[in-house]
């Protein structure tokens, strides 16, 4: 195992999506080998972070892609006492200038769309992330 394999063993990926009305109607995580998803097409509401909560309680960190200045605040309206939401955020937004200094502000590829204005898939998301 490398180290960046190590690393992101310790890390609940976190993907959201949220809607034209501002509400979270999506959210994907990964930990481990295993992965958390909300119901489709329910509103992300307290229940579904307090297992999101449960679930990612043995990770370090929280990693996601734009998820200091997008998904966290999100979730915090949502509930803000939830205990994984105060673990170190870590956000490939910017790392990404490090990563790829040609192309700083990359948008997060997705090779599993094959049509771009298809159904996003957080799981997924927060894995390409990591």
């Amino acid at each position: 195992m490398t180290m960046s394999q190590r690393f992101l063993e310790r890390c609940l990926l976190v993907d959201i999506e949220v809607n034209e009305k501002n509400v979270i109607y999506s959210l994907g995580a990964a930990f481990g080998n295993d992965s958390f998803q909300s119901e489709t097409g329910k509103r992300v509401d307290i229940k579904t972070l307090k297992q999101l909560d449960k679930f990612g309680q043995d990770a370090e960190f929280i990693l996601g892609h734009n998820i200091i200045i997008h998904d966290l605040p999100y979730l915090q309206k949502v509930n803000q006492s939830i205990k994984v939401f105060s673990k170190a955020a870590i956000d490939t937004l910017f790392l990404s200038p490090l990563a790829y200094p040609a192309n700083p502000y990359h948008r997060l590829v997705k090779d599993y769309q094959i049509v771009r204005d298809s159904v996003n898939d957080p799981v997924k998301d927060a894995l390409l992330a990591g």
